[in-house]
């Protein structure tokens, strides 16, 4: 099972599709994919007031379709910001996180990093509505909720990005390291969007091994 997250604004159709292509070119095993569609601060398992958590969502419908068993989650810049605090949150659910180009991380101590935080935008509600809540910065300093170093980790960024997404990206993979997780850091040559067919073909690679492992 792989749990797939849009970007910030996204479209969870465009996911799905990405992701029937990339499978149908590297994947050696079927997939079941879960694309759900969600809106801001879901980057910080956050749902708008009145509205449930998103990962509580995410894990009912899992139940709901019979899953039990571990999942990998990946995401791309919002999602990625997703996905990694949802292996920090479940680690016992997740068997691979791929996170490429988030926006800010929360590293497993709690710590939070990144452009999101450089450039302050939990104190800019004008500028960033969503985000700018007393639940949003207790949600980015959230330490892991159990040991993440079962987990296989991927993460990485383009090299023509914010120069603050490839310092974090950097970061974020030297703090995994130090809590005794596995992380296979996958940089490429290219700007926010420009991933390369190569790290699609790892994370295929990364996802098929690790739901493998007993």
């Amino acid at each position: 099972m792989l749990l797939a997250l849009h970007g910030t604004g996204g479209d969870a159709a465009a996911v799905v599709q990405r992701w029937r292509e990339r499978w149908s070119r590297f994947g050696r095993r079927p997939l079941r994919l879960f694309c759900p569609q969600l809106e801001t601060p879901y980057q910080f398992l956050l749902g708008r007031p009145g509205k449930p958590d998103p990962d509580a969502g995410v894990l009912a419908d899992l139940a709901e379709a019979g899953h039990a068993g571990p999942i990998c989650v990946q995401g791309h810049s919002g999602g990625a910001q997703f996905a990694h605090r949802f292996a920090m949150r479940h680690p016992r659910r997740v068997a691979c996180c791929v996170a490429l180009a988030a926006g800010s991380w929360t590293l497993p101590g709690g710590r939070w990093t990144g452009m999101m935080a450089e450039e302050r935008w939990l104190d800019r509600p004008d500028e960033h509505p969503g985000f700018a809540s007393p639940a949003v910065r207790a949600a980015a300093a959230r330490p892991a909720a159990g040991p993440i170093d079962r987990i296989a980790w991927m993460t990485g960024c383009g090299d023509a990005d914010l120069p603050s997404r490839v310092a974090s990206a950097a970061g974020f993979a030297s703090a995994l390291r130090c809590a005794g997780a596995a992380v296979l850091e996958t940089n490429w040559h290219g700007g926010h969007e420009d991933e390369p067919a190569y790290v699609a073909a790892a994370a295929v690679a990364l996802m098929e091994h690790a739901t493998r492992r007993p």
